[in-house]
């Protein structure tokens, strides 16, 4: 429906993984959206392994500290694994924010930039008139 309040003539029926079709008409179209698209894509999976990895090493944590609680020995409270485990959360909580939000603007730039190229080629421009200080 966007794309028809656009004026622009694509369909895509629902359920598509449309985001594929926008990155590959930008990719072979515009490659200086692309690189900033590309950009947006290396910070969000760097983002995406770092919470990864620290909800592991908090499950790590937070096993340990059920096995030492149920250790016959005896468990002591530990303000050490307390912040450990409430440090490694909150990374790894913060770390899943910064992760969507680079998803989310590296699909904004996408869209923008296939909007853009779709709309100057409509016009009879081979390319768009894209630099750093444009968009």
């Amino acid at each position: 429906r966007e794309f028809e309040k656009l004026g622009l003539p694509f369909q895509v029926a629902e359920g598509t993984r449309w985001e594929k079709m926008v990155e590959h008409h930008v990719a072979n179209n515009c490659p200086a959206a692309y690189r900033r698209m590309y950009n947006y894509l290396v910070i969000y999976g760097a983002l995406r392994l770092l919470a990864f990895i620290l909800i592991i090493a908090c499950w790590i944590l937070i096993i340990k500290s059920t096995i030492a609680y149920f250790d016959p020995s005896g468990w002591e409270f530990s303000l050490r694994r307390l912040v450990l485990i409430s440090g490694t959360s909150m990374t790894a909580y913060f770390s899943i924010l910064a992760f969507a939000k680079f998803n989310r603007r590296y699909f904004e730039e996408s869209i923008l930039a296939f909007t853009l190229v779709t709309i100057n080629s409509d016009r009879g421009r081979k390319r768009p008139l894209f630099n750093r200080y444009q968009l």
